[in-house]
């Protein structure tokens, strides 16, 4: 059972290269790894066991971890796990997930008259004594509590090599803070490219990359 903030991702991933034609047999050239999530409610408690999660399609390595329960769904790269920051309890990987609904509305087994809707954001963090962890796909439903709900859910990966783009959140991953903390594509820079003025508002300046 994990309990996770609402994370503020700078959605700033803007393509670098022009429109690829595609081959057969030629591998995409954009990098993203992502998947099709198939959430199937088992019952209505938040354990692994009310849950069951598969990928319907795998793109470049995007795979399921164990773990995953209700709203929560552990998200894998190919074998990569990322690298243990110390205090903040973030992994530094090469990239961040972007996930997003794939149902427009759900019945599972909870609601009296009408269907919930999903609504999708990420979060990521390790286990300091393991050094186990990552990123997870976090769905809430659509109400003034937020809370967690299944639903299908398609997520994609980003790196920062392929895309300009980056993830702040939290220097203390404090639910409202100001976003303090700042990874993102080379020469992106906390305070030029990205300043967090106060909870809940950002500003993202990229007028120096042209845009």
């Amino acid at each position: 059972m994990k309990f996770h903030r609402t994370i503020a991702p700078l959605l700033a991933a803007l393509t670098l290269a022009s429109a690829w034609r595609s081959q057969a047999g030629q591998a995409p050239p954009h990098n993203i790894s992502a998947a099709n999530l198939e959430v199937i409610q088992n019952d209505t408690g938040n354990t692994e066991a009310s849950v069951t999660a598969t990928t319907s399609l795998s793109i470049n390595g995007m795979r399921l971890r164990v773990g995953s329960n209700r709203g929560d769904y552990n998200l894998q790269i190919g074998d990569q796990w990322g690298a243990y920051t110390g205090a903040t309890n973030f992994f530094a990987f090469d990239g961040f997930p972007f996930a997003v609904v794939r149902q427009n509305g759900r019945y599972n087994l909870d609601e009296q008259s009408e269907p919930f809707y999903g609504a999708p954001s990420f979060d990521g963090s390790v286990n300091a004594a393991t050094g186990i962890g990552g990123f997870w796909a976090a769905l809430g439903d659509c109400t003034s509590d937020r809370a967690e709900y299944n639903v299908n859910t398609a997520v994609a990966y980003f790196r920062y090599t392929n895309w300009l783009s980056g993830w702040a959140r939290n220097v203390t991953g404090a639910n409202g803070g100001t976003n303090n903390l700042f990874t993102g594509s080379p020469g992106l820079l906390l305070g030029n490219h990205f300043r967090g003025i106060s909870g809940g508002r950002s500003r993202v300046d990229l007028r120096s990359f042209g845009y």
